[in-house]
C-alpha cells in the first residue's frame, strides 16, 4: 500500500501587512512516496510581494532561426554515418539531429514544428507521435552502433524560463552508459518497493491515488503529483509498460495524446513555460514487474524584462522543494480543462 506521508506546522509572526497584528501561516511537509525526499507546501508564498516586474514579456525572436524549415538543413548537425547514414531522422514534421554543445555521449535535439512561434496547445498529438516515434527509431540505432548505451531518455525545456536557449519548439533526448541521478534513484526505490511489499510501486500508485488523479486513458493514468517538486506537477505512468522499446504504435499515439491534453490544459491555467521528462528501464531490458515508464511536467514562470527564479537555496542546495499550491486543487482545475477528463 503506498503512503502519503504528510504534517504540517504553524509559523508565527506580527505581520506589517496586517497593522502587525498576530499572522499564523500553515506550511505543510509531504513526503514523496517512492523516494522519501520531502516538498514544502505554503499557498500563502504565491502572495509574497515581488520587485521584479509582474508584467510578462513575448519572445518572437525569428531572424535566422536555425530550426525554422528554410535554416535547418544547413544549419544545424548531422548524425555521423556509422550511427545514422542519412544523417538526420525525420519524422512528419519532426526533425532530429546531434545538439551542437551535447552533455552526453550521444545527445540530439528534435525540432518538434515547423511553426516557429508554436504556443504548448499548438504542439499538437500527431507532432508528438512523430517526435516518439522518430526519436525511439534514434534510440535504436544507437544501441545498434554501441550496445553499452543502455539509459535513454526523451526531455524538454520550453521556453526561457525552462532553460531553453532556443525559442523554437524543440525536445532533447540522451542515450549514455549509466543512468542520471533521478532515474537510479528510482530504479533503487521502485525495487526496494518491490522487495518490501511484494508489489508494484506505480501499479499501486495507479490503483491509490484517486484523490489526486487527473484522468485516464487506456494504458496511462495521469495524476497531480503528491509531494511535487516544482509548480503544477503532472505525472503520467504507462501501465505494464518500462521501456521504449516496449512502446507499440498505439502505445506511443496514446502518449501522445496525453501529452497534448495535459499541455493545452495547463496553458488554459496560464502557464507558458514548462520542463518535461520521460524516464524508462534500460534499453532492451524489461523492468515492469517494479518499474513503470512515467513522463514527468511541470511548469515555470512567465517570462519577463527581469527574470526571478523558481529555483532557491532550498531546492537547489538543499534539495527540498518549495511550492505555493496544493496538489488536489491542481488536480481539480485540471479536469475542469481537459476533454473527457
Amino acid at each position: 500500500m503506498v503512503s502519503f506521508n504528510s504534517y504540517r506546522e504553524k509559523s508565527f509572526l506580527k505581520n506589517p501587512l496586517k497593522d502587525f497584528r498576530e499572522d499564523v501561516q500553515e506550511v505543510e511537509y509531504r513526503q514523496d512516496p517512492l523516494t522519501g525526499e520531502w516538498t514544502r507546501l505554503n499557498i500563502d508564498r504565491a502572495k509574497r510581494p515581488h520587485q521584479a516586474p509582474s508584467k510578462p514579456i513575448k519572445i518572437t525572436a525569428k531572424k535566422d532561426c536555425f530550426f525554422c524549415k528554410k535554416h535547418i538543413e544547413d544549419k544545424t548537425p548531422k548524425f555521423s554515418k556509422s550511427v545514422v547514414p542519412e544523417g538526420r531522422i525525420k519524422s512528419g514534421e519532426f526533425v532530429l539531429f546531434p545538439n551542437l554543445f551535447p552533455f552526453a555521449a550521444h545527445h540530439a535535439v528534435g525540432v518538434l514544428t515547423e511553426k516557429h512561434d508554436a504556443s504548448l496547445s499548438k504542439i499538437t498529438a500527431k507532432m508528438w507521435a512523430d517526435a516518439l516515434t522518430g526519436t525511439i527509431s534514434w534510440f535504436k540505432k544507437v544501441q545498434a552502433f554501441d550496445s553499452r548505451m543502455r539509459f535513454a531518455s526523451i526531455d524538454m525545456n520550453y521556453m526561457m524560463p525552462a532553460a531553453a536557449s532556443v525559442i523554437h519548439p524543440h525536445m532533447q533526448a540522451t542515450v549514455d552508459k549509466f543512468p542520471t541521478n533521478q532515474t537510479n534513484l528510482i530504479y533503487r526505490k521502485s525495487w526496494e518497493y518491490l522487495d518490501a511489499t511484494q508489489s508494484n510501486f506505480w501499479g499501486e500508485l495507479c490503483k491509490e491515488d484517486n484523490k489526486r488523479k487527473i484522468f485516464n486513458s487506456r494504458n496511462i493514468s495521469w495524476h497531480a503529483s503528491f509531494a511535487p517538486k516544482a509548480a503544477n506537477e503532472v505525472i503520467g505512468i504507462l501501465k505494464g509498460k518500462s521501456g521504449f522499446f516496449d512502446l507499440s504504435v498505439k502505445n506511443i499515439e496514446e502518449l501522445a495524446s496525453g501529452l497534448s491534453k495535459v499541455f493545452c490544459a495547463l496553458e488554459k491555467l496560464g502557464v507558458r513555460s514548462a520542463n518535461m521528462a520521460l524516464i524508462a528501464s534500460p534499453l532492451n531490458e524489461d523492468l515492469s514487474h517494479f518499474f513503470n515508464m512515467h513522463v514527468v511536467i511541470i511548469s515555470r514562470p512567465e517570462t519577463k524584462e527581469l527574470y526571478t527564479a523558481d529555483r532557491g537555496f532550498m531546492e537547489v542546495l538543499h534539495r527540498e522543494s518549495i511550492v505555493s499550491y496544493i496538489p488536489e486543487d491542481f488536480a481539480k482545475r485540471m479536469k475542469k480543462v481537459i476533454p473527457d477528463a
